[in-house]
């Protein structure tokens, strides 16, 4: 299931949906990590989409590192579409 909210911010869920009339999409809420995924799927749906901003989200797997090298990889990998994750940095601990 997929929302898109005003025909400007999408969030795709767990997927990589093809929306029609996707044009004005400003916003592009985007899954970057799971078990389910790869990283070029998520590079390559957010051109699809080419939205303004892209801003990661499912990202719970990820330790620190590796949401630093992912955010390093999907900035360069992106190209023109600017990348961004809300709150800034967050701080993982394990229980």
């Amino acid at each position: 299931m997929a929302y898109l909210v005003d025909s400007r911010i999408l969030h795709p869920g767990d997927a990589y949906p093809k929306i029609p009339n996707f044009e004005d999409i400003q916003v592009l809420l985007l899954p970057i990590s799971g078990p389910w995924m790869r990283i070029a799927d998520a590079v390559d749906y957010a051109k699809y989409v080419s939205p303004d901003l892209v801003v990661p989200i499912h990202d719970g797997d990820l330790n620190e590192g590796g949401v630093g090298l992912t955010d390093q990889v999907l900035s360069e990998l992106l190209g023109t579409i600017h990348y961004q994750r809300l709150g800034g940095p967050r701080k993982v601990e394990l229980a």
